[in-house]
């Protein structure tokens, strides 16, 4: 009986101890197996990030990415899969035309430090790239790498750039906004990150295994769920900064829905490659970093739009009056502000006043508007205003200030002294006319969405505002027609759609040095002229005329998204 109840006793015990292994096996392998797992993976990979800077994305308005879509190639090597470091390096120097001695070095250093890759060269160009294939160097491999930013600066004044920053303690480097979206949405980009990374499993002597080299492997942070959506149409951007190709080497375009008051491209000349920033920045004559879209000019002609807009709202001009142009308007005997047209323009209308850009007309205009009643019509046009919807915090927005004095108020009246606006600004002006007198703020972000598509903050397009009657702007659309199809607009007319436009060219008091002044030259006007839908604006810096400049750009861009339009409906 004793020995009985001992051995129930060791029986029992046994039992227990195998219970309690069971359960430790059970919690290890079932409820914390995945974390070990993982644990053992982390000790036999080894990772290499695709993407060279991890934040959230931008898109644009229809799901586009307008960031981390750029693929390019750099050339790795694996250093512990180098025997002969100086015959790679050679074999290396000679297809990516670099220093063998360095090469040697660096991989050899590489090597000591227990380093598993090391990036040779980035970016590649065609010809390496082949080369590096055809010369299948061992240990060595071409990594593509994910660019945040297009090389060529695809609407980079928008996006705006980063810069590494300290992320505290113990954290190493982030990536902070520095300009554009990205320093106005910088904490949600900075919070919503997806990284992808290139993978290379060891074996038990730490070796890499080939075979099992090369998986991509994709992380996304919790937060990730976040994107900046912007109104900017990836199609029509294209085709606006083709179009700037070869025209215009300083200057800007801007593109906007009529009515939505959406901007579906900004670009600015000229650009950079943001890879290389500090090259640019030593040749910064041109100021590449400045976005000439928020930029101050003279408006010159296109100003007389609002003179225009003040004489027919208050009375004081009608369609049939005629203006004598004698080649300059004289105030006195010593100032008189001449017209363009040497030897002036005769008698002329309004609607062909305005067609021809007739300075005379417009200073004899503007005095019977006078300088008070204009500033009220420039305010009530909403001409300075600098809200952009979902685009906080623009700075050094236009202004009219018109000094006493009629040699002051004739300058005004052509867009001259006194009177300052931005691309973006000017678009808006036309927009407004296009609508028939009904006035909205642009707008440039339509929202923060999650990945499931839901809105997490949408910015909805501004309410309307009537500023001038609905008779008073079909009467300038038909002087803006007139002038595309009779005026000084003629360069941009098209078979495929009636347009309708105002060109300018604006003094700067800037000279070359054989003594020409230079211009800073503009086309603003919109299509189709029976339903309008789209304005476009068209700056460049020390141009010939607004005609010969600006009128062709347009007209490009104009034919461009006609037929992209129209493809999309023989869909």
């Amino acid at each position: 009986m004793f020995i009985k109840e001992r051995l129930l006793k060791v029986l029992a015990l046994l039992a227990l101890i195998y219970l309690c292994l069971g359960g430790v096996l059970f919690y290890h392998q079932v409820i914390n197996g995945k974390n070990l797992a993982q644990e053992a993976a982390a000790i036999r990979t080894r990772k290499v990030s695709v993407r060279d800077i991890p934040r959230g994305e931008i898109l644009d308005r229809n799901g586009i990415p307008l960031t981390g879509n750029y693929t390019v190639w750099a050339a790795c090597c694996l250093p512990r899969l180098i025997t002969d470091a100086e015959q790679v390096s050679v074999e290396l120097a000679s297809v990516l035309r670099m220093d063998a001695g360095r090469l040697q070095k660096d991989i050899k250093r590489a090597a000591r430090r227990g380093e598993f890759f090391l990036t040779v060269k980035h970016p590649l160009d065609n010809r390496e790239r082949e080369a590096l294939i055809q010369a299948r160097i061992p240990g060595v491999f071409l990594n593509p790498v994910k660019q945040r930013y297009s090389s060529d600066g695809f609407c980079l004044h928008l996006i705006g750039q980063t810069i590494q920053a300290d992320a505290g303690a113990g954290e190493g480097q982030e990536w902070a906004g520095a300009s554009g979206i990205e320093k106005r949405y910088d904490e949600e980009l900075k919070e919503s990150w997806h990284s992808e990374e290139l993978v290379a499993v060891l074996d038990a002597r730490g070796g890499i295994i080939p075979g099992l080299f090369g998986k991509i492997d994709h992380e996304w942070k919790e937060a990730a769920s976040q994107r900046v959506v912007m109104t900017i149409d990836y199609k029509v951007q294209q085709l606006v900064e083709k179009a700037m190709e070869g025209r215009v080497k300083k200057g800007a375009v801007v593109v906007m829905d009529v009515g939505s008051r959406d901007i579906l491209a900004l670009a600015s000349r000229p650009v950079f490659n943001p890879y290389k920033a500090g090259e640019s920045l030593a040749e910064a004559r041109d100021s590449p970093f400045l976005n000439r879209a928020f930029g101050l000019y003279h408006p010159g002609s296109i100003f007389k739009l609002v003179v225009a807009a003040a004489a027919l709202e208050a009375g004081l001009v009608a369609e049939d009056d005629i203006f004598d142009c004698t080649g300059s308007h004289v105030f006195n005997d010593q100032v008189s502000i001449a017209c363009w047209k040497e030897g002036g323009h005769g008698m002329v209308k309004l609607p062909e006043a305005l067609a021809n850009s007739c300075n005379s007309a417009f200073i004899e205009i503007g005095s019977r508007v006078g300088r008070k009643q204009l500033l009220q019509y420039a305010r009530r046009l909403q001409i300075m205003d600098t809200r952009i919807v979902g685009y906080p915090g623009v700075e050094g927005g236009g202004y009219v200030r018109i000094e006493p004095g009629a040699p002051a108020l004739g300058n005004a009246c052509i867009g001259q002294e006194g009177v300052m606006l931005t691309p973006v600004q000017v678009a808006s002006l036309i927009t407004t006319i296009a609508d028939d007198g009904q006035w909205r703020s642009p707008r440039l972000v339509k929202g923060i969405q999650q990945l499931n598509g839901r809105w997490e903050q949408a910015f909805e397009p501004g309410g309307g505002t009537r500023v001038i009657s609905r008779p008073t702007a079909r009467q300038l659309q038909d002087m803006l027609c007139l002038a595309v199809e009779e005026g000084t607009g003629s360069q941009a007319r098209t078979s495929l759609v009636g347009c309708a436009g105002k060109t300018a060219s604006s003094q700067t008091g800037q000279f070359s040095v054989d003594g020409a002044e230079h211009l800073d030259t503009w086309f603003a006007g919109y299509f189709p002229t029976d339903d309008p839908r789209w304005v476009v604006v068209v700056l460049v810096e020390d141009g010939v005329s607004g005609g010969r400049s600006c009128a062709p750009v347009f007209k490009e861009i104009a034919e461009g998204i006609i037929n992209f339009e129209t493809a999309i409906i023989r869909r």
